[in-house]
């Protein structure tokens, strides 16, 4: 299934509201201070919508194992905060089996919504 993607560091996007339910996908970036934020600028803005928020049925994570306890610090952050469920998490640009594994939970999360939905 092909599935819309859309970049939050586009600023109509950033300012816009899903039609519908959406997954989060989101890196986590830490540059040494213990007092950084993780979350990228453009995911906060994204995300202080109300609207925004309730649409959103879950949450993806890429990170980097070097961050040691910060892996995936931003989109644990955002499950934790917004009550939605970590899907998956993968480490930088993932491998060809993260991409499968990825596409089979939203297939299973597309059904579930479906379903849900009563289609």
């Amino acid at each position: 299934m092909k599935r819309p993607v859309f970049d939050l560091s586009d600023k109509d996007v950033r300012n816009s509201i899903p039609e519908g339910p959406w997954v989060l996908l989101t890196p986590s970036y830490k540059t040494g201070n213990e007092n950084n934020d993780t979350l990228p600028e453009p995911v906060k803005r994204f995300l202080r919508e109300p609207a925004v928020r309730r649409k959103m049925i879950g949450i993806m994570g890429s990170g980097n194992r070097n961050f040691g306890a910060h892996y995936q610090a931003a989109a644990r952050q955002i499950a934790k905060a917004s009550g939605r469920p970590m899907l998956f998490e993968f480490e930088l640009q993932g491998t060809q089996w993260d991409v499968e594994d990825a596409r089979a939970i939203l297939e299973q999360l597309d059904q579930e919504v479906a379903k849900a939905h009563g289609e």
